[in-house]
């Protein structure tokens, strides 16, 4: 009986370890390139007619900055015309990325206390498997979603948001001509890698446990 308890013991640490990594992985792969993601608009930021780059960029900053303060009140361009539907949506957005952001810094320092205390215990290598698995599997799942983006990009927003202000005029609500759809097939992308990656130096840390141990 104490065995078992043991063994469930240790079994439901590893998960708990595990699933702190994933989340942790993910909420920063995605913080990133929220933060980043200016650089992927200037090929598109001169799409609005009367608004220059310069502008454009100015009130993209703004967005970013209002989608991760918790304080800040509703959302105003300055140089761009924004309707009350779109508006609504760029809330709802901000609700999202505010869990993201929770998520992370949580798990971050969570993950850290928690592969320290494997590696004190000489446990690192029980991640190797999982991180196997994930090396695999995630690169699969990143190219099919690079091939059916657009099936998938419309079912996540009506899984998501329960509501039509996502579907932008772009007479009412120009920021759409800036936010292409390739730019977010570019920050999916680049999503992917930084996830890759990750989960790629979380793999080689614990393997190197094991030859240094």
């Amino acid at each position: 009986m104490i065995g078992n308890l043991n063994n469930l013991k240790i079994k439901g640490r590893q998960l708990l370890v595990e699933l702190v990594l994933f989340f942790a992985i993910i909420s920063v792969a995605f913080f990133v390139v929220l933060n980043i993601s200016s650089l992927f608009i200037i090929p598109t930021a001169g799409n609005i007619d009367g608004v220059t780059i310069k502008h454009v960029l100015a009130d993209y900053l703004h967005l970013l900055g209002y989608l991760q303060n918790p304080f800040t009140g509703g959302l105003k361009f300055r140089y761009i015309d924004m309707s009350v539907a779109g508006r609504h949506h760029f809330a709802d957005v901000k609700h999202l990325f505010l869990l993201n952001n929770a998520v992370m810094l949580i798990s971050v320092p969570l993950t850290y206390w928690l592969l320290k205390q494997e590696k004190s215990n000489k446990q690192l290598w029980k991640l190797l498997v999982p991180l196997q698995i994930w090396l695999t599997v995630f690169p699969v799942l990143a190219v099919t979603l690079g091939l059916n983006f657009e099936p998938f990009f419309i079912k996540f927003h009506q899984i998501v948001f329960n509501n039509q202000d996502w579907i932008f005029d772009p007479l009412t609500d120009p920021i759409i001509n800036v936010l292409t759809e390739s730019v977010f097939i570019e920050l999916a992308a680049m999503a992917c890698m930084l996830i890759e990656l990750m989960f790629f130096v979380a793999y080689r840390i614990s393997k190197c446990s094991i030859i240094k141990s």
